[in-house]
C-alpha cells in the first residue's frame, strides 16, 4: 500500500481538496454577490424608468393645463366673447396661435355652431354644430382625447403625410347678460407630444434604446410611440397597477417577443386640469438594461478565477501543514455563505497559512468594495439610489432603536438645464460635482447625501422627533443658500438654485420609506410652484 500511496500522493490529495474548497468559496461568493448586485441594479433601472414615465406624464399634463388655460383666458376677451366684431375676434385668435404654435387651429362659432372667425380663415362659414368640440362645450369647458382630423385633414399643412391627430379644447361664450353667444374651439396638434417625449428621453441617450408610449384611458390604445405600435392595444400587466397606484415597473414580454424593463406612470392632471387619464409607458430592452449587470458579474468572475488559481498554488505548497487553520477558514467561509457576519482571522506561525488567510481577507474586501461601488454615483461620489435604499434600512433600524425619526429632503436644481444647453455637458457635469461637494458639507456624520439621477438629489437625516422640523428646515435653507452660490466650471462661472421638499418617516407610522420619498418629492414640486429657491414641508397647505 505504501508503494501505491507515497507521501507525495497524500499531499496532492490534500492540495486538491483545498483548491476545490477555495474554488467553491469563490464561486459561492460570486453567485451571491452577482445576484445581489444584479437585482439591485435592475431595481434601480426599473425605478428610473418609472421616474422618467412620471416626468413625461407630468410634462404632458402641464402642457395641456397651460393650453386649456390660454383658451379660457382668450374666451374672456370682449372681442372674442361678444358677437359684434368678428375681425377683432380673428385678430385675437391669430395672436394666440402665433405665440403658441401647438395650436393648429382656433375658431369662434356663433350660437348655431357656424364658424365666424378662425386662424387663417379656415372653416369660416362652415358649421361644426354637430361636432363634439361644439356640443360638449355647451355644458362647460371641454377637453377631448386624441383623435384624427375630419374637417381639417385636407385644409391644414401636413408635410409628413401621416394622419393628422388633435386634442380638442373648447369653452362656451356668453355676453354680459349671460346669454350664449357661441363656442371658442381649438385643436392642439399631437406633434407637441412627440417633441415632449424626445426631450424627456434625451438624458438616456440613443444607445440606451429607451422608448416612450402614451396609452389611452378609454380602450388602452397606444396613442404615441414607435410608428408600428401606434393604434395597437397595450396589454402590459403594469398598466392596471399604475392606474391603481400612480406608478409601477416590472419585467415584461411585449408582443414582439422581446423582454423589456418597463416603467409606468399615470397622468393625473395638473392644478385645475383633471387630466385625460393617459398612462405613460417607458421601456428598455433587458439585453441593454442588464449590460452593467453582466459587466459586474464578469469582473467578479475574473477576480474569482484569478484568486482561485493563486489559492490552489498556495494549497499545493502548504497542504500538509494547514489542516487546522484550513478548517477554521472553512468554517468562517461557511458562515459567510449562510449570510452571517464573520471575519477571516489572520493566522500566525506558518508563513503559507498567513498568506492564505490574508488573500481570503483581500478577496472579501474586494467583493465588498465592488458592492460599495454599486452603491455610489460615479460622477459626484455621492450615494446612488441603491446606496440610499441601503442607508434608509440602517437609518430606520437606528430610529426605531433610539426613538428618532428620519427626515428625507428631496432637492431639485433650478436653472440647471440652461447650463447644459448653453455650455455643454462638460460644464453640467462640473456643476453636478460641485453640488455634490456642497451637499456633503451640509450633512453631519451619520447622515447621507445622495444623487437620485439627473439633477435630483436627496438628504437623509436622523433627528429628534421633537425638533426634527426645525433642524430639517435649517439644513434645507443651508442647502438652498449653498447651491445658490456661483459655480466655477473651469471655463465660466454659472448660477443655479434649488428647491427642497421635506417629509418625515416615523417608526410608529404606517408610511414606508418609498412613501416618504414620494411625499418629499411632492413637497419639492410645491416649492418649485411657489417660486423656486424655496423649502416646503409635506403636509403644509399647498403641498399635499
Amino acid at each position: 500500500m505504501s508503494r501505491l500511496l507515497p507521501s507525495t500522493s497524500l499531499r496532492i490529495w490534500l492540495a486538491g481538496i483545498f483548491a476545490s474548497f477555495v474554488v467553491l468559496v469563490a464561486a459561492l461568493s460570486i453567485l451571491v454577490m452577482g445576484e445581489r448586485t444584479g437585482d439591485a441594479l435592475r431595481r434601480s433601472i426599473g425605478a428610473s424608468l418609472a421616474s422618467t414615465a412620471a416626468h413625461m406624464a407630468d410634462t404632458l399634463d402641464r402642457h395641456m393645463h397651460s393650453r386649456s388655460a390660454e383658451i379660457v383666458l382668450l374666451s374672456g376677451l370682449a372681442p372674442v366673447r361678444l358677437s359684434t366684431d368678428f375681425a377683432a375676434a380673428r385678430e385675437q385668435i391669430e395672436r394666440l396661435r402665433s405665440r403658441v404654435p401647438a395650436f393648429s387651429w382656433i375658431g369662434r362659432t356663433d350660437a348655431a355652431g357656424t364658424v365666424v372667425a378662425a386662424t387663417d380663415g379656415i372653416l369660416e362659414g362652415k358649421s361644426i354644430g354637430q361636432r363634439p368640440v361644439f356640443l360638449e362645450a355647451l355644458d362647460g369647458i371641454f377637453i377631448g382625447d386624441v383623435h384624427e382630423a375630419v374637417l381639417l385633414a385636407k385644409l391644414l399643412p401636413n408635410p409628413t403625410g401621416e394622419p393628422i391627430k388633435f386634442v380638442d379644447v373648447s369653452v362656451p361664450l356668453q355676453d354680459d347678460e349671460g346669454r350664449f353667444q357661441g363656442v371658442l374651439a381649438a385643436h392642439l396638434s399631437w406633434v407637441w407630444a412627440r417633441e415632449a417625449a424626445r426631450e424627456v428621453l434625451v438624458p438616456h441617450g440613443d444607445e440606451s434604446r429607451v422608448e416612450a408610449f402614451v396609452v389611452s384611458a378609454s380602450d388602452d390604445t397606444i396613442l404615441l410611440g414607435p410608428e408600428d405600435e401606434i393604434g395597437r392595444r397595450h396589454a402590459g400587466a403594469g398598466l392596471a397597477v399604475a392606474r391603481a397606484n400612480g406608478s409601477a415597473w416590472g419585467i415584461e414580454t411585449w408582443p414582439d417577443g422581446g423582454r423589456y424593463l418597463t416603467g409606468y406612470a399615470l397622468g393625473d392632471g395638473h392644478a385645475d386640469y383633471p387630466g385625460l387619464g393617459w398612462t405613460v409607458v417607458v421601456r428598455q430592452p433587458m439585453a441593454v438594461a442588464e449590460q452593467p449587470v453582466r459587466e459586474t458579474q464578469r469582473t467578479i468572475a475574473l477576480l474569482g478565477a484569478v484568486l482561485a488559481v493563486i489559492f490552489a498554488a498556495i494549497g499545493w505548497a502548504v497542504a500538509g501543514m494547514v489542516a487546522r487553520p484550513l478548517r477554521a477558514i472553512a468554517d468562517t467561509a461557511d458562515r459567510l455563505r449562510n449570510g452571517e457576519t464573520a471575519e477571516i482571522q489572520a493566522h500566525r506561525g506558518l508563513r503559507e497559512v498567513e498568506t492564505l488567510s490574508s488573500a481570503l481577507r483581500d478577496l472579501l474586501a474586494s467583493l465588498n468594495q465592488m458592492e460599495e461601488l454599486a452603491h455610489q454615483d460615479r460622477l459626484t461620489g455621492l450615494a446612488n439610489r441603491i446606496g440610499l435604499n441601503a442607508h434608509l434600512d440602517l437609518a430606520g433600524a437606528r430610529a426605531t432603536r433610539d426613538g428618532k425619526v428620519v427626515a428625507v429632503l428631496c432637492i431639485d436644481l433650478d436653472g440647471f438645464k440652461p447650463v447644459n444647453d448653453r455650455y455643454g455637458h462638460f460644464a453640467g457635469d462640473a456643476v453636478l460635482r460641485d453640488v455634490g461637494r456642497r451637499l456633503r458639507q451640509c450633512v453631519r456624520g451619520g447622515d447621507i447625501a445622495t444623487r437620485l439621477g439627473g439633477d435630483e438629489f436627496a438628504l437623509v437625516l436622523l433627528l429628534s422627533p421633537d425638533a426634527w422640523r426645525d433642524v430639517a428646515g435649517v439644513v434645507a435653507r443651508r442647502v438652498v443658500d449653498s447651491i445658490a452660490r456661483p459655480v466655477d466650471t473651469g471655463e465660466q462661472t454659472v448660477a443655479i438654485g434649488c428647491s427642497v421638499g421635506i417629509a418625515c418617516w416615523r417608526p410608529d407610522g404606517t408610511a414606508t420609506f418609498a412613501d416618504t420619498i414620494r411625499m418629499a418629492d411632492e413637497a419639492m414640486y410645491a416649492a418649485k410652484r411657489a417660486g423656486k429657491g424655496r423649502v416646503a414641508f409635506h403636509g403644509d397647505p399647498g403641498t399635499a
